[in-house]
């Protein structure tokens, strides 16, 4: 039924609390999975566009609150792949998440293509950017860029570490691009 406008903004703020919380739950469970060898890949057919456009869709409504841009790239004829749908959503999730969280003004690319054998997956944005002596320590277990913006964030600092996990057992390599003050670009490939 209708919510009386007085409580609108406190359900509002539990639900983000409880999707936060929920977050924090997930990425908790899927480490402790990665240190006891228990996560499993569950690989089926998966058409990529269709993987990009849902995380894109997803990310939309908190990008827009933010006056930003998700745009999608996905190259022409990408053939059907064998991965972990559920997993590669997962971690474009987390990429398009913190690319939104740390821009403020511009936009969010998630993007898609094939390098000879390999699927080439890539989120770009325009935003604070990362200082090159911590590029190394990102993907490291509760390791965030330091910066007081990234402080000011909420998180675990597990969800690139998740992600790179995934992307290893699924064959492939991650990494980043990124400049202070220009934005970053996370990508990560894994053969097809």
């Amino acid at each position: 039924g209708e919510i009386p406008e007085v409580f609108e903004e406190p359900i509002d703020e539990i639900h983000k609390s409880g999707n936060h919380l929920l977050a924090l739950i997930n990425d908790v469970l899927d480490l402790s999975k990665i240190e006891a060898g228990r996560m499993e890949l569950h690989r089926s057919e998966c058409i990529l566009e269709g993987c990009v456009e849902s995380v894109a869709g997803t990310m939309r409504p908190l990008a827009e609150e933010k006056g930003l841009k998700v745009v999608t790239t996905v190259e022409d004829g990408l053939p059907t792949c064998t991965v972990d749908e559920g997993r590669i959503t997962q971690i474009l999730l987390n990429l398009a998440g913190n690319a939104v969280k740390f821009t403020e003004q511009g936009e969010v690319e998630i993007g898609v293509r094939k390098e000879e054998s390999d699927l080439f997956f890539w989120v770009r944005d325009t935003g604070i950017g990362i200082p090159s002596e911590k590029l190394e320590e990102i993907f490291t277990e509760f390791s965030q860029a330091g910066t007081l913006i990234a402080r000011e964030q909420e998180g675990t600092g597990l969800g690139l570490s998740i992600s790179k996990h995934i992307v290893e057992m699924h064959g492939g390599e991650v990494g980043v691009e990124s400049e202070v003050g220009k934005g970053s670009t996370f990508w990560f490939r894994i053969p097809m």
